[in-house]
């Protein structure tokens, strides 16, 4: 599918999804996670991030809930209770009649409905992460021809996601996303889409991703580094230094101390405070201590320069040993060059997920959805 004729076929990926495990009951491993889980590493979508207002407004809806218990007692006591109870259920009636009528964001899914296209068209996508295979899944839904490129294996970053036990509520999410994919026989070409290849098709999805920023201590020749989202537990020396303290190093520092308790490690931070990005107020609150009560050594207002390979040198002048760095310095969007060409010659482009603005997992399964309605 999207190959003009006469052309050789692309290999198409084999894909052997596990079937998803349904249940009566709850996995024991996931109820032994939830008891020590404090949902700081859960994904939170940017539309429900509360700033300090809505947080105060949150507070008053607890306290107007106790000054109606105070009326209630009230009324009770000067006018009897059955009085007092019907004068209640009125007053819930009419505030929720009231709501109904007012509030525009009642009901959404009906606001959202998932719709046939009139015009069914030739579809690639570009990129097989989160954001990939939900628009993938919701463009073959919605009557489109879909074509997908992978030549990495479907995931994209949350691949890590299989290797650690802490990540299993993402790595569910992920499996659950391939399947949808695959139940759906969507095509997978595993070769890196190039201008060539996304030719027969009307639109392309890109759905690349964001980029790893490159601002950071040096590297001395011959020595090797990881990432947040390639470090493996078989890769984990005995002492870790982490450099970066935004999400994404805090995170990686806190899954390596909890899960390998037997490594020492150590997370570096160049500001004066931990997460100076745009993080969510639940990680703000609580990576700080559950760092701390995973011993996790954390250095604030300190530098790296160089990492050697005996270590990573600070511009203190002292040296952290280390047999494994992880730098975890951000991600940044990345400006795909497809996009231009593809354009400039009459093809429609979308961009979704992290390649668009990077985020969190619902932010890229979230742009991909409205995306995908609006083709």
């Amino acid at each position: 599918m999207g190959v003009a004729p006469g052309e050789p076929q692309a290999d198409v990926l084999p894909l052997s999804v596990r079937q998803l495990e349904l249940s009566g009951s709850d996995d024991p491993r996931v109820i032994d996670d939830q008891r020590h889980d404090d949902y700081a590493n859960h994904v939170v979508p940017i539309t429900m991030r509360l700033g300090k207002w809505q947080l105060a407004m949150s507070f008053w809806s607890l306290l107007s809930a106790m000054v109606w218990l105070f009326y209630g007692a009230l009324a009770s006591s000067l006018f009897g209770s059955v009085n007092a109870i019907i004068a209640m259920v009125l007053a819930v009636v009419t505030y929720s009649v009231g709501t109904a009528v007012f509030s525009p964001v009642l009901n959404e899914d009906r606001s959202f409905p998932l719709e046939l296209t009139r015009r069914p068209r030739e579809v690639a996508v570009v990129g097989g992460g989160v954001a990939g295979m939900r628009s993938a899944a919701l463009l073959h839904d919605r009557g489109h021809r879909v074509t997908l490129f992978e030549p990495e294996g479907l995931g994209g970053v949350l691949r890590f996601t299989r290797h650690w036990e802490s990540k299993v509520d993402l790595r569910a999410l992920v499996d659950h996303l391939e399947h949808e994919v695959v139940r759906r026989g969507i095509p997978v070409v595993t070769q890196r889409a190039g201008v060539d290849e996304l030719e027969s098709f009307e639109t392309v999805v890109l759905a690349t991703g964001a980029q790893d920023r490159e601002a950071g201590p040096e590297v001395a020749p011959g020595v090797t580094t990881t990432t947040p989202a390639s470090v493996r537990p078989e890769d984990v020396g005995s002492s870790v230094v982490v450099v970066g303290g935004g999400f994404q190093g805090c995170e990686c520092a806190l899954r390596i101390a909890r899960e390998l308790p037997g490594a020492s490690v150590t997370l570096v931070e160049q500001g004066d405070a931990l997460q100076q990005g745009d993080e969510v107020f639940t990680d703000l609150m609580a990576l700080p201590r559950l760092l701390v009560e995973a011993g996790v050594d954390v250095r604030t207002g300190t530098r790296a320069t160089v990492v050697t390979a005996t270590g990573v040198e600070l511009a203190a002048g002292s040296t952290l040993t280390a047999d494994t760095v992880v730098l975890a310095l951000g991600r940044r969007r990345a400006d795909n060059p497809l996009r231009p060409v593809l354009e400039d010659r009459g093809q429609q482009v979308v961009v979704v997920g992290s390649a668009d603005r990077p985020g969190r997992v619902f932010d890229a399964i979230h742009t991909a959805f409205f995306a995908g309605r609006q083709l």
